[in-house]
């Protein structure tokens, strides 16, 4: 039986073997990161850190040929090391190229199951959203992704301003390791999330609508859970009355947008009580906050793990102070029936949480905490200086025209003097 070690969570300093970057590629992520962090340095501490002598240039972006690399097997693969380095510098790709990658990485989805089998050692990580500079030291901490085989709970987009990012470096992985980069659907890999949040705007800011409906036909062939060792259900949101065994989530016809109701709305949208007492004392409630799905409780998880064999949920799709959160533990095993981890640190560039991730391995089930990293400044909605300066240019305008106006109706004043005065 895996077991939980607190001892393994992370202290300052502490060095391991998973913290070591990919072997031929320190060199060149260093030098990225040292570029970026120069013009996007955040932490100012004095009045000469926030004068910027130099800005490195930008790349061009990259063709098919520089992006792409052929294996010993002849097959054509995205090239992840230099896409790394190359979106750590802002660049992008032709939209040829990133829609390759988007197709690309579809027939992986297609392939597998509603339910990916998984076995450990394996590193599983909770929503991204959009935080690409958080991924990269995400990585660092949890394993090279040449090597440590990775799932991603879901929520890669929205939010954050490299979701864009995110989506062709994790998809590049995915289709180097079909097996080792494992990525399921959050609920916000949709279209009526990505039109409210930002990622359809980023999408179409950097690359075009057309390549933003690309993107979409992608995500609805993402699979919906994955079986880590017969150990742990990974899941972006949890269970609901209509979900009691696996047969219920194998059953689901997942090609398609998420409903407003049903397994499949559950599986992304439900969420475990947040209060302790509601969670130890009801199994279902609907759950008002979301507006759909289900609120879920001890009883509910513990007979869904009874029916199941499992030890516990693993599940993303709430923000966590911590990174992460343990619930009660089932009575029989001892161990925490459902565990909720976030990756996105400081989220939303607001919330000054830490990330978390997790790693299964040797029966040893492991938290490790991480801060956010700088990352480059997006004015809103990804406007250019001279449209968001527009409005405050208008403002100045009109104060300055008002005074003028003003100036020029006022009369001037008559000075009167008497005859008296005049003689004196």
């Amino acid at each position: 039986m895996a077991e939980m070690s607190e001892k393994e969570m992370p202290l300052t300093g502490r060095k391991s073997k998973f913290e070591e970057p990919p072997q031929g590629l320190e060199i060149d992520k260093k030098r990225a990161l040292e570029l970026a962090q120069k013009v996007t340095k955040l932490r100012v501490t004095s009045t000469s850190e926030r004068i910027v002598t130099s800005v490195p240039p930008i790349p061009p972006p990259l063709n098919h040929k520089s992006a792409y690399k052929t294996l010993p097997d002849g097959r054509e693969v995205p090239d992840a090391e230099k896409l790394l380095v190359h979106f750590t510098l802002e660049g992008r790709l032709e939209e040829e190229t990133a829609v390759r990658i988007i197709q690309d990485v579809r027939e992986c989805f297609k392939a597998e199951p509603n339910i990916v089998n998984v076995q450990p050692p394996v590193t599983v990580c909770g929503d991204v959203h959009g935080q690409f500079f958080d991924l990269v030291k995400l990585f660092d901490i949890g394993g090279p992704p040449k090597t440590t085989t990775y799932v991603f709970l879901g929520d890669l987009v929205d939010r954050g301003c490299f979701s864009m990012e995110v989506c062709l470096y994790l998809f590049s992985l995915k289709i180097n390791r079909p097996d080792g980069c494992v990525i399921i659907r959050g609920n916000h890999e949709c279209r009526r999330m990505t039109s409210y949040f930002n990622f359809k705007d980023e999408s179409t800011y950097k690359y075009s609508e057309d390549l933003y409906n690309e993107v979409m036909k992608t995500f609805d062939c993402m699979p919906l859970c994955v079986n880590i060792g017969n150990k742990f259900l990974g899941i972006h949101g949890g269970i609901s009355p209509a979900i009691t065994s696996l047969s219920d989530i194998k059953k689901i016809d997942r090609f398609r947008e998420p409903p407003f109701s049903g397994p499949m709305c559950d599986l992304i949208w439900a969420d475990p009580f947040g209060n302790e007492e509601d969670f130890m004392s009801k199994q279902f409630e609907a759950n008002k906050v979301r507006g759909c799905s289900y609120f879920y409780g001890y009883h509910a998880v513990s007979r869904f793990l009874d029916n199941t064999g499992f030890l516990s949920i693993i599940r993303a799709h709430e923000a966590q102070e911590q990174g992460y959160k343990l619930f009660p533990a089932h009575e029989k095993t001892k161990f925490p029936t459902v565990v909720t981890i976030f990756s996105a640190p400081n989220y939303c560039d607001v919330y000054n949480n830490k990330g978390a991730i997790l790693l299964f391995q040797n029966d040893v089930f492991n938290i490790r905490q991480f801060h956010c990293s700088p990352h480059p400044f997006n004015l809103p909605d990804f406007m250019d200086v001279f449209s968001w300066s527009l409005p405050f240019v208008a403002e100045k305008v009109t104060e300055i025209l008002y005074i003028l106006t003003r100036l020029s109706s006022e009369e001037p004043e008559e000075q009167h003097v008497e005859v008296d005065e005049v003689r004196k």
